[in-house]
């Protein structure tokens, strides 16, 4: 069963061998001895490999995946700082925040602080408005700070049909964010006040999000990835906005 994961068939594990290392040490064995086999034959090239997977490695670290680190999910709302786990997720930090937020006026930038729980501790966590802008002077600069929390959900082994044909990346990043209204509050906008429907009820904010996520992908896709998509993918499209839970800061 070295060459396997997980528990063994009974009469597996009634039969087989008595393993002389951990599974972890004959897996990379394991591994070792495919890429010398492929290598000795010209059939494989680590850098070839390398420029292949960056694309996928990037979006893996790009949303948090559990599969490279695990969710920090502290018991504060804000996540210790470690390099054994992630923090928060970089696309809530770089993307969804700063979006939902929408358009500030020059001078004022966001910044945000994502922390990634999980189960309870996503339920128990709130996204916050940390400072804001309300009295920015003309000609100076600012940054609001927010805080949000977000939790990647994956495919559950109980609801795969076909082994081994489910992709390893969360199928969503649930998050916990400040209000558009919030944020333009937080950045002096007097006519935000009165404005949360317009501003997070009957927009399409959800679904540039989404939207900015497909062009991501497609950016980042290598030059022959991108044309398999564009030559015989199915298009992916981003859904409008439906009614949910608008609730919180």
């Amino acid at each position: 069963m070295s060459f396997a994961s997980g528990p063994a068939p009974e009469w597996i594990a009634d039969l087989d061998l008595q393993a002389e290392v951990e599974e972890s040490v004959a897996h990379s064995l394991i591994a070792d001895d495919i890429v010398s086999f492929f290598t000795s034959f010209g059939l494989i090239d680590e850098a070839d490999t390398a420029a292949l997977l960056e694309p996928v490695v990037a979006a893996l670290e790009m949303e948090g995946n559990s599969l490279l680190k695990p969710a920090c999910d502290g018991i504060d709302n804000v996540n210790p700082y470690s390099p054994m786990c992630f923090h928060g997720s970089a696309w809530t930090n770089t993307y969804s925040q700063r979006m939902m937020g929408g358009d500030l006026l020059d001078g004022i930038t966001l910044h945000n602080n994502d922390n990634l729980h999980v189960g309870d501790g996503f339920v128990s966590h709130f996204s916050s408005l940390e400072s804001g802008c309300e009295s920015l002077e003309s000609g100076e600069s600012c940054s609001i700070e927010t805080v949000t929390i977000s939790e990647n959900l994956y495919i559950d082994d109980a609801e795969i049909t076909y082994p081994g044909a489910q992709f390893v990346s969360a199928y969503e990043i649930k998050t916990k964010m400040t209000s558009r209204q919030q944020v333009q509050i937080g950045a002096g906008n007097t006519t935000a006040v009165s404005s949360y429907k317009k501003l997070d009820t009957q927009g399409t904010n959800c679904q540039e999000i989404n939207e900015a996520s497909i062009e991501w992908a497609y950016n980042t896709l290598s030059d022959k990835a991108r044309y398999n998509y564009d030559t015989y993918g199915a298009k992916i499209v981003a859904g409008k906005d439906l009614r949910a839970c608008f609730s919180g800061p």
